[in-house]
């Protein structure tokens, strides 16, 4: 069988599974993931690991949380819709960081550090955030656009990759990270 054809089934078969996944835990109606569109990896890649100053001047990298689903949020103070899905990232982080759900998100401002701390803190924002300054992690994850998130398994490789915002705390949202969280 032709690898073309078979990449097809073998993306048939995991819409299939996420599908009958997410409208098992519905309680009313079956959840679409039109509604959370996400790509998914034709091969799953490790993450690439990298360092993070944060806000509150710790250092953090991504290669400590393996063992956790990592949500990795790029965005900037100067972006409308990543702006808008914070408090969608706060939820999450609030409602799953006890079950293995660790968000980072990665600005990449080039203003001054007190101009981002602001608003983390007008937003009253929780989760690990930090600047690549450097623009090395902005590098090594090909951000062309804002937000991008990574949504990284807990064996430190790529499950699935947002362009744009999404409404991440919204019924299918949470539905898709319990069910992400639940599976060890």
């Amino acid at each position: 069988m032709p690898n073309n054809i078979l990449s097809l089934m073998q993306k048939l078969l995991f819409y299939c599974f996420i599908f009958f996944s997410l409208s098992a835990k519905a309680e009313t109606s079956p959840i679409s993931l039109a509604e959370l569109p996400l790509t998914f990896p034709k091969e799953r890649k490790v993450a690439p690991d990298f360092k993070l100053v944060l806000l509150d001047g710790n250092s953090i990298s991504l290669s400590s949380f393996k063992g956790k689903v990592v949500l990795l949020n790029f965005w900037a103070t100067f972006c409308s819709p990543c702006r808008k899905e914070m408090p969608a990232l706060e939820t999450l982080w609030k409602k799953y960081k006890k079950q293995g759900l660790v968000v980072i998100a990665v600005s990449i401002d080039r203003s001054d550090q007190q101009h981002v701390q602001r608003y983390v803190q007008n937003a009253k924002l929780s989760f690990p955030v930090g600047i690549d300054t450097s623009k090395s992690i902005q590098r090594n994850y090909e951000v062309k656009a804002l937000p991008i998130t990574y949504i990284i398994g807990r064996d430190g490789k790529f499950i699935a990759r947002a362009i744009g915002e999404r409404h991440w705390a919204n019924k299918t949202g949470l539905s898709y990270f319990e069910n992400l969280l639940q599976n060890k």
